[in-house]
This record gives structure tokens, C-alpha cells and sequence, in this order.
């Protein structure tokens, strides 16, 4: 979906928050968002449920590993999807305000893969 946006909106006479590229781009930054929320929501239940299952037998600071580490992905997903849903409906519409989401939502991206890089690195 986001390469046949990008293929849209470069076309010539080609337009990113109008026509033919709105009707592919709602859906692409919609999923992305959603799918962003549910994949990061079972990760963390997963974490969680390991977590509860190993407290009876091992120490502590092992426990808290689980525990950042799901703290990690919360606070990394959590704005990405935020914004993105608020995007996809303002895009939607053909507001006024969509660039400046679209904008905050990049920065988000760029910031969720510099966070994942430095912490599994």
C-alpha cells in the first residue's frame, strides 16, 4: 500500500493529500498504525505472562528484564500508533491539519527504529 501511494503521489500531476493517492494512503497508514498496536500488545502480554510464570523461581533482577523490556515496546509503539490513527482520519477527510500529523508521525518512525536498534544492538 505505501509503495502504490508513493507510485500515486509521484506521478506527474500527482498529488500526496489529494485524489487517487488518498484512496490508498488511508489504508496503508491505517493498518500500519493498528498493526503497530496489536503486534506490540501481544509481544507485551506474551512478556507478561512469561514474567508471572517465572516469579516463584528466579531472582529479581532477571524479573526485571522482562519488565523493561515490555516498558521498552510500550513507550516505543505507543506514539507511533497514536498519531498514526489521527492521521489516517484527517488524511481521510482531506483536513488542513494532515501534513502536520503526517509530519509527527514520520518523527515518530524515525524515532522507533533508532530506539529498536539501540536497544537489541
Amino acid at each position: 500500500m505505501a509503495i502504490v501511494t508513493l507510485y500515486q503521489s509521484a506521478r506527474p500531476a500527482g498529488h500526496f493529500f489529494e485524489g487517487s493517492t488518498v484512496d490508498f494512503g488511508v489504508p496503508w497508514s491505517s493498518l500500519s498504525a493498528t498493526q503497530n498496536l496489536i503486534l506490540a500488545g501481544l509481544i507485551v502480554y506474551k512478556l507478561t505472562r512469561i514474567r508471572s510464570q517465572l516469579v516463584d523461581m528466579v531472582p529479581f533482577d532477571v524479573l526485571r528484564t522482562y519488565t523493561g523490556t515490555s516498558a521498552l515496546i510500550i513507550e516505543s509503539a505507543l506514539p507511533f500508533s497514536i498519531i498514526g490513527i489521527p492521521f489516517a482520519i484527517t488524511f481521510g477527510k482531506g483536513s488542513e491539519v494532515s501534513p502536520a500529523f503526517l509530519f509527527v508521525w514520520s518523527v515518530c518512525c524515525v524515532s522507533l527504529s533508532i530506539i529498536f536498534q539501540r536497544s537489541f544492538h
